[in-house]
């Protein structure tokens, strides 16, 4: 329950940053959200069908309630990836409190037989030991940011200043009304990471917010996929 806790606390300071106004069942409505497997099923039964194959960044805390559910996607041909053992900020973290943090996420992982090679910060959040603390502990890449990956470009890890996240979801406070469309049209020369909740395959968000209905997300991600964009998703 600590822990529940304080991942709201530090939920609540990150959504408020952007002005919005996150009350208890909010908070409530979210933690059943994470826990709800049809929209996974409804995700790997668009995968199956349209032989896609999804990035899914998992938290490790209470991990054995996940299992079985993980084991289908890893057989399903899906990447299984870390996004931490606790869901907090990591802005003011120290290098040890990262390190035994993201090792003790990935020795779970190992525990159920999943070698974790990529991962993705709580709230997309950066710490200036980020990256050592990774490469010690032997991830491969990091999902926080997009990078310039023209192969005509020297610096092919040179980072491009524009950062997009969609659906804008929000948790389901708030939806972005901005067009896909627009979107792939201004990014096209720019292959990036389409960062998705497991939720916006479901239409209804409790009672709070209607979520872009289910269909039309199918379809996004069908054009997404086309212009070989990688696809991926928060499993917490």
């Amino acid at each position: 329950m600590q822990t529940q806790i304080e991942e709201f606390s530090d939920f609540i300071k990150y959504e408020s940053q952007f002005g919005l106004r996150v009350v208890l069942k909010d908070l409530i409505e979210i933690n059943r959200l994470y826990f709800r497997k049809r929209y996974i099923q409804n995700i790997i039964h668009f995968a199956d069908k349209e032989k896609f194959r999804f990035t899914f960044f998992v938290r490790s805390f209470d991990i054995e309630k996940k299992v079985g559910l993980l084991k289908k996607l890893k057989k399903s041909g899906h990447e299984i990836a870390s996004h931490g053992h606790t869901h907090v900020l990591y802005e003011n973290k120290s290098h040890n409190w990262l390190y035994k943090e993201l090792n003790k996420s990935k020795r779970v992982f190992q525990k159920y037989n999943f070698q974790i090679k990529g991962f993705r910060s709580p709230f997309l959040s950066e710490n200036k030991y980020l990256s050592d603390v990774l490469e010690k502990l032997e991830f491969n890449y990091v999902s926080n940011k997009f990078f310039n990956i023209n192969e005509n470009n020297n610096n092919n890890n040179k980072l491009i200043s524009d950062f997009i996240s969609w659906p804008s979801d929000w948790h389901g406070l708030i939806v972005n009304k901005m067009s896909i469309n627009e979107i792939i049209l201004e990014w096209k020369n720019n292959p990036g990471t389409i960062n998705l909740h497991p939720w916006i395959f479901f239409k209804y968000y409790y009672n709070i917010k209607e979520l872009i209905g289910e269909q039309k997300d199918l379809r996004i991600i069908s054009n997404l996929n086309k212009k070989k964009y990688k696809i991926t998703f928060d499993l917490y």
